[in-house]
């Protein structure tokens, strides 16, 4: 399992290509032998928005995915000391910053 947000452009392609093909062979049987070219296209369509809403499910569940994977990780390395308050030598309290090392989201 890894925690890498990157984008995958299989899937980007499978989305720009499959859904149109799959619409316009819907479509194609209204707008030849049909008299009103508007059912063909709310035929053409459908498919694409039905995998327009498939594929924004697929990402929201990979990211939630990476987000709980995230939280594991933060949770089993994380310890008290990561978290605790410091006085620094000009006698101002600071918080650790160590945190952000353990963070998902550091560069």
């Amino acid at each position: 399992m890894t925690t890498d947000l990157a984008m995958d452009w299989r899937w980007v392609g499978a989305a720009l290509t499959i859904p149109a093909l799959v619409g316009m062979l819907v479509a194609y049987p209204a707008w030849r032998w049909g008299n009103n070219p508007t059912i063909g296209a709310i035929l053409g369509a459908l498919p694409i928005f039905i995998a327009t809403v498939a594929l924004i499910g697929r990402e929201f569940i990979e990211i939630q995915r990476f987000y709980r994977q995230c939280h594991a990780l933060l949770v089993n390395t994380s310890s008290a000391a990561i978290f605790r308050r410091t006085i620094s030598p000009d006698s101002q309290s600071t918080v650790s910053s160590e945190w952000f090392k353990y963070s998902c989201f550091s560069i």
